[in-house]
């Protein structure tokens, strides 16, 4: 099966997973053709991605982190506090507050149930509001990592509070001045989340605010957008969330090095659990990019991490983070070589970086779609053919929506 956008569904295909409503009653069975009497239906119910049955992936069934239930109503209420923080809300408002913690409890549960499973991130959408959509994905994508870290650690039984953290850290960003219809820090408006192009040369993180490091511009946009923390702090002051919450809000882009933010908090003076979420915030925002920069391949933001991450976060949590982190997990898209695209079938083990490939029955071009070659159909091992490189991703088919431009210039 294949996750496709619902505006790119082909006429006649068929669905591969059941669709819920939000009471969690079926609306959709698999097995269901999906053709123009369906199609705007279900863009009118705010579903933008579904499953399709693709037979050069049969047998492929990629692993959702969340219920479809618990994954939309968690999206739903990270749209209404997206909004109540844009749309001048003092504080966030006490039922949000209760949903929120609800929908953390829930998600920990649904996580820890995963055993041991590979999970395919979430796909951020291009509808009405693009940049809201991008930071929804990043949030729920954040929070499900999160999660996992706190559940894999010394953090067990406060993965709730990671996860809930997780969703509020960034709120602040609808609250500075002209942010609201800007994409925020760890977005792109050029480059949707979930593709990837590879940086120029090595360079900080994106979105770190090194300003002897980055040019004039950059360096103003990064301290900018660091003013989001005391934002988001100011906006859940008296907001019952917890002491743990709040500082892993409070300390989410600090490292031990002196040169995260807004404290440039040093050594043993950042709590072990903002290390940790620190660290899941950094590999993410590597991987989705933001305003100024395209994001980095998932293999590139994983070496980065297990290079630089023991000093900025230290040993244990690189070495808790590293064992949870799967760059291209089962149903990925990623394109070999700037040519073919293909699903990853198998990252397990030595294949972390380099997995099994099963090439598509067609590729992408600039506004077209054909057939490949026989000779470029079948699977490709990347950890056997070592020449072969991944150059683009995706978490979603089309690679990149067709009204945003591919990053640079691969093709989308």
């Amino acid at each position: 099966m294949l996750r496709v956008a619902v505006d790119a569904v082909p006429t006649g295909a068929v669905l591969a997973r059941t669709l819920y409503a939000p009471t969690g009653q079926p609306v959709l069975r698999a097995g269901h053709p999906l053709d123009h009497s369906v199609l705007p239906r279900l863009a009118s119910f705010g579903i933008r991605f579904v499953w399709v049955d693709e037979p050069a992936l049969a047998g492929l069934s990629p692993v959702e982190p969340l219920a479809p239930v618990t994954a939309w109503r968690a999206e739903r209420a990270l749209i209404r506090t997206a909004e109540a923080a844009r749309g001048g809300v003092p504080t966030l408002p006490a039922a949000l507050r209760e949903e929120l913690v609800d929908l953390a409890g829930q998600v920990a549960d649904e996580l820890e149930a995963l055993g041991g499973k590979i999970p395919l991130p979430y796909p951020a959408g291009a509808g009405e509001d693009g940049v809201l959509a991008t930071w929804i994905a990043g949030a729920m994508n954040r929070a499900v990592l999160a999660g996992l870290t706190a559940l894999a650690g010394p953090y067990r039984t406060y993965a709730r509070d990671f996860i809930l953290a997780a969703w509020l850290q960034d709120v602040g960003l609808w609250r500075l001045p002209g942010m609201e219809d800007a994409p925020p820090a760890g977005t792109s408006a050029k480059v949707p989340a979930g593709t990837g192009a590879e940086p120029a040369a090595p360079e900080p993180a994106p979105c770190h605010p090194v300003a002897a490091l980055e040019p004039a511009g950059i360096a103003a946009a990064h301290r900018r957008a660091a003013a989001h923390v005391a934002a988001t702090l100011r906006w859940l002051s008296g907001v019952d969330l917890g002491g743990l919450t709040r500082a892993l809000v409070a300390q989410h882009h600090e490292q031990r090095d002196g040169r995260g933010y807004p404290e440039g908090l040093q050594g043993e003076a950042i709590h072990p659990a903002a290390r940790r979420l620190a660290a899941v915030t950094a590999y993410t925002l590597a991987v989705e990019g933001c305003a100024h920069r395209p994001g980095w391949l998932p293999h590139e933001a994983y070496e980065w991490l297990l290079a630089e991450g023991p000093v900025l976060w230290g040993d244990d949590v690189v070495h808790e983070l590293a064992g949870l982190l799967y760059p291209y997990p089962p149903g990925s898209l990623v394109q070999l070589d700037g040519g073919p695209w293909g699903v990853v079938v198998d990252c397990a083990g030595a294949r972390r970086l380099r997995p099994r490939v099963r090439l598509l029955p067609v590729h992408p071009g600039p506004g077209e779609a054909g057939e490949t070659g026989a000779g470029e159909m079948g699977m490709i091992d990347l950890l056997s053919e070592r020449t072969r490189q991944i150059t683009a991703w995706a978490l979603a088919w089309p690679a990149a929506p067709a009204r945003i431009p591919g990053p640079a210039g691969q093709g989308r």
